[in-house]
């Protein structure tokens, strides 16, 4: 699991990207859940088409074993300053339909740590933009769907 900060103050935005390798496990079928910490507020998700479900836990099919990313974001939540807020994920790799019935799956589990600092004022407007893409492979010619992603951690309104 990749984190887009390691220190993070009440009120901000961080992003855990889970990435998930079938073709390393030989897996047609995947399951990945996650658990959110207590202090982090669940912000939105952003999961491949791939997936069945756009909300956890996710089930996703990859007949061509390509690998992705699921996204969560997450906000730091007031009152835990000076605490290290730990994301599990759990990922269940499986070849066929019924692996899932006989528990005979494989199970990673990976984590990623958020260290809580104090606030730190910013006088003004302090935008961050961000244009994360759905695929991970951009083809010559081909569609590429994106998000444009405004944040402004200052203190002031932005114009």
């Amino acid at each position: 699991m990749a984190l887009d900060r390691t220190e993070a103050s009440p009120g901000d935005l961080v992003k855990f990207s889970i990435f998930v390798d079938p073709l390393r496990e030989r897996a047609k079928t995947v399951l990945v859940s996650n658990t959110l910490p207590e202090g982090l507020g669940l912000v939105s998700t952003i999961v491949p088409r791939t997936c069945a479900k756009s909300e956890d836990p996710w089930v996703c099919t990859q007949k061509d074993l390509e690998a992705f990313t699921i996204e969560v974001r997450a906000v730091v939540e007031h009152g835990t300053e000076g605490t290290k807020l730990v994301n599990e994920a759990r990922v269940w790799f499986w070849e066929d339909e019924d692996a899932q019935e006989k528990d005979d799956r494989r199970t990673i589990v990976v984590r990623a740590t958020v260290r809580v600092v104090p606030f730190r004022s910013v006088i003004g407007a302090l935008l961050e933009v961000r244009l994360p893409a759905d695929q991970l492979v951009a083809i010559p010619g081909g569609e590429l769907d994106y998000t444009i992603e405004v944040t402004n951690s200052g203190s002031e309104s932005a114009t």
